[in-house]
């Protein structure tokens, strides 16, 4: 049986998102993006989680009979409250989508994906970016947070 897993690193002007499928004791590929935020947008929330709503569905339409994760980063570090108001809402909007569509939630600490991953909780996102790439054969990521929630999926 396979089982998918969905990463997702939020954030405030950009979300990460990756699915990948593991089957056998081997992990695949399937799926990896980056839902850019514009700042101005006066309905963000609501734009991310129409967004996030049709891949979650679409996700659970051809991977009907597997079960799905939904892989969370557990921890912020927040430099201001308006920033962390933000990021805990964008969070909590996977939260809900997650329970939504019946996703086994996992949440994980940042250092512990790095660790996971890596070998390394300190690693640099640019060395966890190169070994996605080494290990998934892939050219590039659009973003840091693409590959971040990459690492998240991997690591669950």
């Amino acid at each position: 049986m396979k089982k998918i897993f969905i990463g997702i690193d939020p954030g405030i002007k950009q979300i990460g998102f990756s699915t990948l499928i593991n089957e056998s004791e081997s992990c695949f590929f399937y799926k990896s993006g980056t839902f850019i935020i514009d700042k101005e947008e006066k309905k963000r929330y609501l734009l991310i989680y129409d967004f996030f709503k049709k891949y979650f569905f679409d996700l659970q339409q051809e991977f009907k009979f597997e079960k799905i994760f939904l892989c969370v980063e557990s921890q912020f570090v927040f430099k201001n409250p308006k920033s962390a108001f933000i990021l805990i809402s964008v969070k909590t909007i996977f939260l809900l989508l997650g329970e939504k569509f019946g996703f086994e939630i996992l949440e994980l600490a940042p250092k512990l994906v790095k660790k996971n991953f890596s070998g390394y909780g300190n690693s640099s996102k640019e060395l966890v970016q190169l070994l996605l790439m080494k290990n998934f054969s892939l050219k590039n990521f659009s973003s840091f947070d693409e590959s971040d929630s990459m690492a998240i999926a991997f690591s669950a």
